[in-house]
């Protein structure tokens, strides 16, 4: 196997800008990524299978020099600032979560 760096787009292959993929869960051919920016808030889905495309060499310099992409094929919204996302295969359901800082640190 071949391992590779693959960016992230939106379903009109734009870039997500400032996005913070805090979170990625696979279940199935799908990667999930936990999208925590001011106004989106929600999870992102990409279907490995259907939504992998080769950037062409005429445009890699577009894409930040990526030879990849990977197109969202969902979205969703949640109801809190996701962190980060897990998968719980006993229940069989997705585990989302919020960082907060609470307080000041002890000894600092």
């Amino acid at each position: 196997y071949s391992y590779r760096h693959v960016l992230l787009v939106d379903e009109h292959f734009c870039t997500l800008a400032s996005i913070h993929a805090g979170g990625i869960e696979e279940q199935n051919g799908l990667i999930y990524v936990a999208d925590s920016r001011k106004g989106q808030q929600g999870i992102r889905v990409f279907d490995i299978e259907t939504s992998l495309f080769e950037v062409p060499e005429s445009l890699q310099s577009e894409m930040f020099g990526y030879r990849y992409v990977l197109r969202s094929a969902s979205f969703f919204h949640v109801p809190t600032k996701p962190s980060f996302i897990g998968f719980d295969p006993d229940l069989k359901m997705f585990l989302v979560g919020t960082y907060t800082h609470c307080g000041n640190a002890v000894g600092m």
